[in-house]
């Protein structure tokens, strides 16, 4: 098992934050990706995502309003058909996924980064 395999399935039990005020932010209340940020970032229609993946435009919008189930499956789909790595769905856009910045590099590189970070977070 690889460490996106390990995210994803992560993701699809628990998501990257709760939204305590899903009035207030037109975001469903519990787990929430950002699907449909990434795909205005990129310019995709639900229609492009669902020509990607092969289903119909209505499933796509119920994959990004949380009308339908969100498998590890999915998410690696909608993330391939965005042309993202999954664990960005955590994130808006314009916040870069520290694992995807870090899924192909060597683990000797690998333990590098973490080291920095850590030492980033400590100084906070």
């Amino acid at each position: 098992m690889n460490i996106s395999t390990i995210i994803i399935a992560d993701m699809a039990k628990s998501g990257k934050e709760t939204k305590k005020s899903a009035k207030a932010s037109n975001k469903p209340e519990g787990p929430y990706l950002y699907i449909k940020e990434h795909m205005v970032a990129r310019g995709l229609s639900d229609e492009d995502i669902a020509e990607r993946i092969g289903v119909l435009p209505n499933a796509v919008w119920k994959r990004y309003t949380a009308q339908s189930r969100l498998t590890p499956f999915k998410i690696k789909q909608l993330a391939d058909a965005i042309g993202i790595h999954p664990s960005e769905l955590n994130y808006p856009p314009d916040v870069p996924s520290l694992d995807a910045l870090a899924d192909k590099v060597s683990p000797r590189r690998r333990a590098e980064m973490a080291d920095i970070i850590k030492r980033l977070a400590q100084e906070d």
